[in-house]
């Protein structure tokens, strides 16, 4: 029995895109509380005081994937060509990854793109678990106009920049629809920086 639930109907540059969401954690609330952190502009504390449906869901998605390593049955089976993991939401623990691996693994014609901060529980499965070539993993920059470095397994940084920072710099994203983009989404795009205007 699939304990999972998957975000199908999305808005905004993520129209047409389905999603793995999860609820925040107490990390995200600490980093939530620097003003130049992105986290302290976090659109998914605004999202989930306004639908406590979908806070319902993501923090049940949170729970199930944090607390064990599920069984191939209670994984979802996915029939779309690319999905974003934790497109609200953060990792809560190694298990939480480890879960989602489980998913590349039982979706392989699915490319799985993860956008997380969690180096250390990143590191913690991939130092003695293969990455699945399906999953591509974002690191998102924590303040706002400053590049982060490449962490070990990851693929691609993503950062934000207020109207200053991104006159220093190309902004590559800049809202477009994801579907039309695919710079974090197509599996052949080399791009390693992705950069994105502040909302």
């Amino acid at each position: 029995m699939n304990l999972i639930h998957v975000t199908k109907v999305m808005t905004g540059k993520m129209l047409d895109m389905w999603s793995i969401n999860a609820g925040n954690t107490k990390r995200c609330k600490k980093r939530a509380k620097n003003k130049k952190s992105i986290c302290f502009k976090c659109y998914n504390w605004r999202f989930l005081a306004r639908y406590l449906n979908a806070k319902t869901c993501f923090e049940r998605n949170t729970k199930a994937l944090s607390k064990r390593i599920l069984s191939p049955e209670e994984l979802p089976t996915l029939d779309i060509d690319c999905i974003r993991l934790d497109a609200y939401g953060e990792l809560k623990n190694s298990i939480h990854f480890m879960n989602l691996i489980k998913i590349c693994e039982k979706n392989p014609d699915t490319f799985h793109v993860l956008w997380t901060k969690e180096v250390d529980y990143v590191k913690e499965i991939l130092d003695n678990y293969p990455k699945p070539k399906n999953l591509r993993l974002i690191y998102s920059s924590p303040i706002i106009n400053v590049r982060a470095k490449l962490p070990e397994y990851f693929d691609k940084v993503f950062t934000v920049y207020d109207e200053e920072g991104a006159k220093k710099v190309k902004i590559n994203c800049g809202g477009k629809l994801c579907r039309a983009c695919m710079i974090c989404y197509d599996p052949k795009n080399r791009t390693i920086y992705v950069n994105e205007y502040l909302k």
